[in-house]
């Protein structure tokens, strides 16, 4: 044992059974550990807390004053233990999620709904927006991300990769025909998701290795549910993330064209601060994250 609080609970033990051998019993020390303990807390306050006698020991007026506060004390600790194990164990409090708009309406809806139903306890604030927030400075608990990791005070648990498709409606299709290979593009009207500041920049990659192809996008926008709309009324041809176009692809809505081709894998992380580690609600929502991406069709493993 070493601390104030230790020493404060040799004290409170030796005061309560009257007894060094006593106290030592109790706690699991060594008679000579706890007498010098004793011996350095008063030393510590100049304070004589102990009448030793040869029949027994009893209390100074001042030692009966400090153990009156100590025993509060060291009841208070308790209490503060449990209520932190107890909220550890059951998931309860408000857990402040964020995420890109498209992917967080993708997936965060049948997650939260799970969540609440399950953990009737625990309340979510989610806030979707393509910005950047700031977990430390603006109280979020988690946040999912796609792309590098900037901020060196966060944790990271890697979800998976996912990748953006070239699409276009068959409308459209059957008017300018479908690109053969990417330098096709530029002949293309294109619709751009604005991401720093080349919105006019496709990089795709296949078997064949990287291609960069610059283009004059007809339509930019920071919402890949209105590129994508776009594209399915035959205004041109988008690059949309895997996870916002799967559906339009299975029920024709949209092409997915260049097969052999796609963005460079997109690699996805839920970020934490290490402050919030230790929280239930917080270990609830990574694994269930987790458990539900790992069926998707877009999203795709660590590669070895």
């Amino acid at each position: 044992m070493n601390g104030t609080i230790d020493e404060l609970a040799i004290f409170a033990a030796v005061a309560r059974l009257g007894s060094i051998t006593g106290a030592a019993r109790e706690l699991g020390l060594p008679k000579s550990t706890v007498s010098r303990r004793l011996t350095a807390l008063e030393a510590r306050l100049g304070l004589r807390l102990v009448e030793r006698t040869t029949r027994r020991l009893r209390l100074s007026e001042a030692g009966e004053s400090f153990y009156d506060d100590v025993r509060r004390i060291l009841d208070e600790l308790r209490t503060a233990e449990s209520r932190v194990a107890a909220w550890r164990a059951e998931p309860s409090g408000l857990l402040r999620v964020t995420a890109p708009v498209e992917f967080g309406t993708a997936l965060l809806g049948p997650l939260v709904y799970e969540l609440t139903a399950r953990y009737p306890k625990v309340d979510i604030d989610a806030v979707l927006t393509e910005r950047l927030v700031d977990l430390v400075d603006e109280g979020f608990d988690i946040a999912i991300r796609a792309g590098s990791i900037p901020d060196s005070r966060l944790h990271a648990r890697f979800l998976g990769y996912t990748q953006r498709l070239v699409c276009a409606s068959p409308a459209y299709l059957e008017v300018h025909g479908a690109p053969a290979i990417p330098d096709d593009l530029r002949r293309h009207t294109t619709l751009s998701f604005r991401i720093g500041g080349s919105p006019g920049r496709w990089i795709l990659e296949g078997k064949a290795g990287r291609e960069e192809v610059r283009l004059s996008p007809r339509l930019i926008s920071n919402n890949y549910t209105l590129l994508k709309e776009a594209a399915a009324s035959g205004v041109g041809v988008a690059l949309l993330p895997a996870f916002d176009c799967l559906e339009e692809i299975a029920d024709g809505r949209l092409v997915a064209l260049l097969p052999e081709w796609c963005s460079s894998d997109i690699p996805l992380n839920a970020l934490y601060a290490g402050s919030r580690e230790a929280s239930a609600k917080l270990r609830i929502f990574l694994d269930a994250l987790f458990e539900r991406m790992k069926p998707l069709t877009w999203i795709q493993p660590r590669s070895g």
